[in-house]
């Protein structure tokens, strides 16, 4: 009974020995950027210290900032291609999309081709930037701002311009041409009283035809 518990703790062993052995060589996320487009661009070193190289990275991100056995316990995460060393991030794993001025905390773990995981705790939280932001501060600041004298902005000449024509067929010649509140309810009463009007005089010929025929 002793010897074959005693084999079955030096299996175990063996085992625990093994996986550490076949285990990928990873020193984790090496960098997390955050881009104007309110994605993160990350990146790391590949892995080594195994013969079989690693087939593929998973890729964790959390909302705020946790820790590394916070993040890593997390079933949700992504996997990257074979042999990439970098990736962009626009949603959460679950494919919520990330949000502006908000902390995530990103974190990698190589994954070798027999399936083995290393356990590195390498985590980087970063602010994602707000797409309202990006929006203004790619295009329309950087628009604005090279027209400004300062930014030696030279404006055209229009030499090369000898007419400059309008279509004025629909314009309003005055604002004295406008008409008010009160003109509207006066015409509306005229309209309504000629109506009338006009309805009393057929009531009057009807009557007349039906007089003379009888």
């Amino acid at each position: 009974m002793s010897n074959r518990q005693f084999f079955s703790i030096s299996s175990q062993r063996l085992s625990n020995s093994s996986t550490n052995v076949n285990a990928p060589v990873f020193s984790g996320v090496s960098s997390v950027t955050p881009n104007n487009d309110g994605s993160f661009s990350i990146s790391w070193s590949a892995a080594t210290g195994t013969a079989q190289n690693p087939l593929r990275y998973r890729i964790y991100i959390a909302l705020g900032v946790v820790s590394s056995g916070t993040l890593f316990s997390s079933s949700n995460y992504f996997v990257s291609e074979s042999g990439a060393l970098s990736a962009r991030l626009y949603t959460l794993a679950d494919g919520s999309l990330l949000i502006g001025e908000n902390e995530y905390t990103i974190g990698v773990r190589a994954e070798s081709a027999s399936g083995i995981i290393e356990t590195n705790s390498v985590v980087i939280s970063d602010t994602a930037i707000s797409n309202l932001y990006s929006i203004v501060s790619t295009y329309l600041d950087v628009a604005v701002s090279s027209r400004l004298p300062t930014a030696s902005y030279v404006a055209p000449d229009n030499t090369g311009i000898t007419n400059i024509y309008a279509d004025t067929q629909d314009l309003i010649t005055s604002v004295n041409n406008l008409p008010t509140l009160a003109d509207i309810e006066a015409s509306t009463v005229l309209a309504l009283e000629a109506t009338s009007q006009d309805i009393k005089n057929k009531e009057d010929t009807i009557i007349a035809l039906v007089s003379a025929t009888l």
